[in-house]
């Protein structure tokens, strides 16, 4: 992988765009493609190398069939799980419609498909037979990639009731990079034992504020100790912060492979009293939030019968970290402690004692 990154300079034979790379899958990578996503309304029936691709023979059931082949750190063996991915990179397959369309206006919808992602193109019908479709890229490393067949719905009145059987061809974008499968199987996150891990100083302080935090105002950040202290006005009885890695400041903390049964801890230490004994600050360790692979927050209560410290911890059931930072916030049922116009606090916030950096795992490779 690192020699096809190598190809990045030479820009007008490998598609590089000014944000970043376009990258496909070699025709192996597309044989690598091992899982089908559940799907009660399509179905594949064989997969043929042809050329430098693949041919795919796909049963649509009904005029809204779809199907999703892909190769997932989650499933299967994830022959493509981990390869790197940066900001401004974006992914492409081409695809060619070779049976005839069921119809005049029977379109069949395609998209390469990326970490939840894709960019929508037509094959067949009053279209062309055969169109690229490149998405942009997003994460730090591939938890999902493969691609998307369907007949849209706008579409659907012109398919048959029974659907229909179709070949389409799937094969690399020319001029690209050609992401080759890794050669021997990954383990499966099932596999892996449980782990927990935390963040370095340097981590914690390479965390960036969210963009969706707008009621808390951050007055300074100072290395304190083997961790960092936040003064930080909240800006109303609601106040919240959010602290975060991004793809740029916290790489190496993102695409992290996780077991399934991981979790993620924080060291919080309020340092100053709270405006009202009564007035409790929340803190939490954030690991893929606002995911439906955590499976439920471990928070702090800091000033509650005089509580200054705790541990923050917070499985997840994901294969691979997406977010990863921290929080801390005044909640609902504590706002009437508060005063309206909220207030400051000092917090300290370090590494779970007994926890791995997770820096150190580190995703696959990082650029």
């Amino acid at each position: 992988m690192e020699r096809l990154r190598g190809l990045v300079a030479l820009a007008l034979f490998c598609g590089v765009s000014a944000g970043g790379a376009t990258l496909t899958l070699s025709q192996r990578g597309i044989q690598a493609l091992d899982y089908q996503a559940p799907s009660s309304s399509a179905s594949l029936v064989q997969a043929v190398p042809s050329g430098n691709g693949v041919e795919f023979t796909i049963s649509f059931l009904n005029r809204t069939g779809s199907i999703r082949v892909e190769s997932a750190s989650q499933h299967g063996k994830g022959l493509l799980a981990d390869l790197p991915v940066a900001a401004g990179d974006s992914f492409g397959l081409r695809f060619t419609l070779l049976s005839d369309s069921p119809g005049p206006h029977a379109l069949l919808g395609a998209g390469a498909f990326l970490n939840g992602g894709y960019h929508p193109v037509q094959l067949g019908g009053d279209r062309d037979a055969s169109a690229i479709s490149v998405s942009p890229a997003s994460g730090s490393a591939i938890t999902t990639v493969g691609f998307i067949l369907y007949i849209a719905q706008g579409v659907a009145d012109f398919w048959p009731a029974t659907g229909a059987t179709v070949r389409v061809l799937v094969e690399p974008v020319p001029a690209t990079i050609q992401m080759e499968p890794h050669e021997q199987t990954r383990p499966s996150p099932s596999e892996m034992a449980p782990r927990r891990f935390t963040l370095t100083q340097r981590d914690i302080l390479a965390l960036t504020r969210a963009k969706s935090t707008v009621s808390a105002t951050i007055v300074s950040v100072t290395p304190r100790g083997n961790g960092v202290e936040y003064d930080v006005q909240l800006d109303n009885n609601a106040g919240a912060l959010w602290m975060t890695a991004d793809s740029e400041s916290g790489a190496s903390l993102l695409g992290v492979r996780l077991s399934g049964a991981d979790s993620f801890a924080l060291r919080f230490t309020l340092l100053d009293p709270t405006p009202d004994p009564r007035a409790v600050i929340t803190a939490g360790a954030a690991i893929n939030m606002n995911d439906s692979s955590q499976t439920g927050e471990r928070i702090v209560r800091l000033g509650e019968n005089g509580r200054t410290e705790g541990v923050a911890s917070t499985p997840t059931e994901a294969s691979t970290t997406r977010t990863v930072g921290f929080t801390f916030y005044i909640a609902p049922r504590d706002a009437k402690f508060w005063p309206e116009t909220g207030g400051r606090v000092r917090i300290l916030v370090e590494p779970a004692p007994g926890a791995s950096p997770i820096a150190a795992v580190g995703p696959a490779a990082v650029r």
